[in-house]
């Protein structure tokens, strides 16, 4: 699925919808989620290395974008008012996971350790491989055994 966010050029924009929400039009509202949903999810799973408290903050992202629906101003970027609400709650979940001595873990990491990584990204991992050990293989005696005793 590609990242980038293609819209007709007749779709309202984010700056709109969030004034027709600051009105209490739920529909716009939803289309807001629906629109920014992913990248607010993937930024939180980076921002705590947790991909349900990933998810867990980007839900709250919304719940707290709703509840300051009346403090936005149309002069602004929605993006910017979207973001920094998201990232708030992420620095705010970092805080307190240092006060709870907490050591998240990477995403990836854990979706590797328990074989759950998409298709996609065992296919990278699967070509990268390859390509490493074809460089490998393509180097000189010493420097190869080195390369292939350090990774076993």
């Amino acid at each position: 699925m590609p990242r980038w966010n293609i819209r007709s050029p007749f779709a309202a924009s984010d700056e709109s919808l969030m004034t027709r929400v600051q009105r209490n039009d739920d529909a716009a509202f939803a289309q807001l989620v629906e629109r920014r949903q992913p990248a607010i999810r993937r930024l939180c799973a980076r921002m705590t290395g947790d991909l349900h408290l990933g998810e867990e903050l980007c839900q709250e992202t919304f719940v707290r974008l709703f509840a300051a629906r009346q403090t936005y101003r149309a002069t602004s970027k929605f993006s910017t008012f979207l973001w920094r609400i998201a990232l708030n709650l992420c620095h705010d979940e970092r805080r307190r996971a240092i006060r709870r001595n907490e050591c998240p873990l990477d995403a990836e990491m854990l979706l590797a350790a328990s074989g759950e990584l998409p298709a996609d990204r065992r296919l990278v991992q699967s070509e990268r491989a390859a390509f490493v050990r074809n460089a490998v293989m393509g180097l000189p005696t010493a420097p190869s055994s080195c390369c292939v005793t350090m990774r076993t």
